[in-house]
């Protein structure tokens, strides 16, 4: 019997069991794949679930930040704490994580380009864990 089941956490799939673990498209969690120059995207307020730690990975063949802002509400309106943030280098896989243990209940992740020609995003990846 197994341990892990998939479900459904808001719009997001996820593998429920002792670690919870999914790989996400951008476009799963309302990021575009086309970054503008000198812009941003920002995903939806992707729910939690009670799980307090997490790894987010992304490449951009563009120099981008990444910005993570965790919420005490399911709608992403009242933020807990600074946004952690992260520098991605153009076409190399970069993450930002937190493991504060600061209780949340969503957070919304926000891709900048740095840089004054558009970009493209790739390998996108979110960790959820409870401990």
């Amino acid at each position: 019997m197994s341990l892990i089941q998939t479900q459904m956490n808001g719009n997001t799939p996820v593998d429920i069991g002792s670690v919870l673990q999914c790989y996400l498209l951008p476009a799963s969690i309302g990021l575009s794949t086309s970054l503008p120059a000198s812009g941003s995207v920002v995903s939806q307020a992707i729910i939690s679930g009670g799980l307090k730690n997490f790894s987010f990975g992304i490449t951009s063949n563009e120099t981008a930040t990444i910005s993570i802002q965790r919420y005490i509400d399911n709608l992403g309106t009242i933020p807990v704490g600074a946004a952690i943030t992260g520098s991605l280098t153009a076409n190399t896989a970069g993450y930002v994580d937190s493991v504060d243990s600061v209780p949340y209940q969503s957070f919304i992740i926000t891709v900048s380009n740095s840089t004054s020609t558009a970009a493209t995003i790739s390998n996108c990846a979110l960790l959820l864990q409870a401990n």
